[in-house]
């Protein structure tokens, strides 16, 4: 696994679920690269990795590869940041991006194939790669307990795995909820 990072938080969270949190094993840290080829090499009994290494070695295997995951063990999410006098002093321009953000997510759900396309078009990946993992994917413009139940969870993880020092925040005090409201409400943007 990849030391300190999503890939590390995730197995962490499997043996957790498993309640396996006790049991001795030896974690081997290194690129993707590295773990992709050690584990074809019988180096490794098994690996935690991202995208598009789990279509890799999907691909690449002469046997089935068996996937450990849990459906709705970890959720990667993309977060929105901006500084509180910034939200304050240009309220719709803030307001315009979550509404823009909503509006291609609308079109994207309407247009699936279209959507898939596009992204691989961009992203420079075979449509096959990502039609493999497209039902992992969940597009929404939201803000709610899933986001605050994941910083949470990664927090501790992050202090108890001694990848950080100090207390855990108070990540509902970070949280503008009022913009996201505005522009699901459609509000209209007033200077």
């Amino acid at each position: 696994m990849i030391k300190a990072s999503s890939s590390e938080f995730y197995f962490d969270t499997l043996l957790l679920a498993h309640n396996l949190k006790g049991i001795s094993i030896d974690k081997v840290y290194g690129s993707a690269d590295q773990l992709y080829q050690q584990l074809f090499d019988k180096q490794l009994d098994a690996v935690s990795i991202w995208e598009p290494w789990g279509y890799k070695i999907d691909v690449a295997a002469h046997s089935n590869v068996t996937n450990l995951s849990l459906p709705g063990i970890y959720t990667l999410s993309f977060n929105l940041l901006a500084m509180k006098n910034t939200l304050t002093s240009d309220r719709k321009t803030a307001i315009a991006i979550l509404q823009a953000l909503k509006q291609a997510i609308d079109w994207m759900h309407k247009n699936p194939e279209k959507t898939q396309q596009r992204i691989a078009l961009v992203l420079s990946i075979d449509e096959k790669q990502l039609e493999w993992s497209w039902q992992d994917y969940s597009f929404r413009l939201s803000l709610g307990n899933t986001l605050l139940t994941n910083l949470q969870l990664q927090g501790r993880w992050a202090i108890e795995s001694q990848i950080v020092q100090g207390q855990l925040p108070d990540y509902r005090q970070l949280m503008a909820d009022e913009l996201l409201i505005a522009a699901l409400q459609n509000e209209e943007i007033k200077p």
